[in-house]
């Protein structure tokens, strides 16, 4: 009868601590979900697509991939996906200079290209078709069949210009 006895209690005790084992586990894996959890929020997006810059006698192509978390910006700039790529972090209220950031992409200088400096909130207000007026003298065309996400939406083609630097974008993805 003891042998019986020491048995139960043996499994009891391993049964109890197997329970409160699991239910430690289980409580820290919910609040580390409910920390995470991202709420939803139409300024967080990304967006795909391939872009064309030409000046000059210079033409570039590649890829772009347009992370937008609250304040942080990450581009990610290639010229194909077999080859290393840039990577760029803004925050909305930096400033871009158009001359610096095509020399990072291209390894090209814009030797008789005027210093304009834009802000990155306003290139991305283009992207998504925030704003459809001509920003500090950009020419800006866009085409009427567009990306949608909630209430976000940019279009599939963007034609840029502005002191013969054309850059066209495509976009392919938003989410």
């Amino acid at each position: 009868m003891q042998f019986n006895f020491l048995n139960f209690k043996t499994l009891l005790l391993l049964v109890s601590f197997s329970l409160f084992i699991t239910g430690c586990a289980t409580q820290s894996e919910l609040r580390i979900d409910t920390e995470t959890k991202n709420t939803p929020n139409d300024d967080n997006f990304t967006l795909e697509g391939k872009f064309k810059v030409s000046y000059d006698d210079s033409k570039e192509s590649g890829y772009f991939i347009i992370k937008k978390s609250y304040d942080l910006i990450q581009l990610k700039v290639g010229k194909n996906y077999l080859l290393p790529e840039s990577e760029f972090f803004f925050y909305v209220n930096e400033l871009i200079n158009i001359k610096d950031l095509f020399k990072k992409l291209t390894d090209r200088e814009l030797k008789s290209y005027p210093e304009i400096k834009i802000p990155v909130s306003l290139f991305i207000q283009i992207l998504t078709r925030s704003v459809i007026s001509e920003p500090l003298g950009w020419k800006i065309q866009y085409q009427n069949n567009s990306l949608v996400k909630n209430n976000l939406k940019a279009p599939r083609n963007i034609k840029i210009s502005k002191d013969g630097l054309y850059l066209k974008i495509i976009n392919k993805r938003l989410y």
